[in-house]
């Protein structure tokens, strides 16, 4: 039997080697080719994430941050309008007591003047007068009226005669209002005029302190109201005293 001569042309079993290998060469070269691609796409697209999260959270704390400010500044505008609305509640309450308070004076004093006879137009009256011994002192508190409607006002002035002892003896002493002094510390003994000056209308209350004379002690103190330069007295009242223990 003749066996067939072998073609030439036929790769044989070290050229089918190589060109594996190559082709095997060439498929790896290829993978770690793509593969590189793929990293580096993926490395790429990573940075431009993060890049962009990184932008909005800065973004989302800028916008937490403005939101915090206005919650803050909301805050305040509310409370400040609480503040001024319980002022406000509280200046209402007062004005209203105050009127309140107004009115009833109103109609205490409108009682008081229906009691006592109205005297002649123009005339002044002591309508209530209390003095109470304070140490070296007298508090005095006095309440005028005068029956006028229309015309000049009241010109005129207070003055306290008190009558009393000295040293044993009777005596009768003009008291002058004691002066101001400091918060805190004791009146001084008024030293200047007896007479308190007095213009009104209508309706006057006077209050203070009257300084008594070193050694003198007082029974009784009649208060004159007395009307121009010449000092003509238009009312009087007294007021008796208790005795100094």
């Amino acid at each position: 039997m003749t066996q067939a001569a072998p073609d030439p042309m036929a790769p044989t079993t070290p050229q089918l080697r190589t060109g594996f290998l190559a082709l095997l060469a060439a498929l790896l070269a290829g993978a770690v080719i793509g593969g590189g691609l793929v990293y580096w796409y993926w490395q790429v697209q990573g940075a431009g994430a993060s890049e962009r999260e990184a932008r909005l959270a800065q973004a989302a704390s800028q916008q937490l941050q403005a939101t915090a400010d206005l919650q803050a500044r909301l805050e305040a505008e509310q409370s400040l309008l609480r503040v001024e609305q319980s002022t406000s509640r509280g200046l209402r309450q007062a004005l209203t007591t105050a009127q309140e308070e107004l009115g009833q004076a109103r109609e205490r004093l409108a009682f008081f003047d229906s009691l006592l006879p109205p005297g002649p137009l123009g005339s002044v009256s002591v309508r209530a007068l209390d003095i109470q011994p304070r140490g070296p002192y007298l508090a005095y508190k006095v309440v005028l009226m005068r029956n006028a409607s229309g015309g000049p006002a009241f010109d005129g002035s207070l003055e306290f005669v008190a009558h009393g002892l000295r040293q044993g003896k009777p005596a009768e002493v003009r008291l002058a209002p004691a002066t101001s002094q400091p918060s805190g510390s004791p009146p001084a003994k008024g030293a200047g005029s007896a007479v308190l000056a007095l213009q009104f209308e209508q309706f006057q209350r006077s209050e203070g302190l009257l300084a008594l004379p070193a050694g003198f002690q007082p029974r009784s103190v009649t208060v004159n109201v007395l009307e121009g330069p010449r000092h003509t007295v238009r009312a009087t009242s007294t007021v008796n005293l208790p005795a100094a223990d």
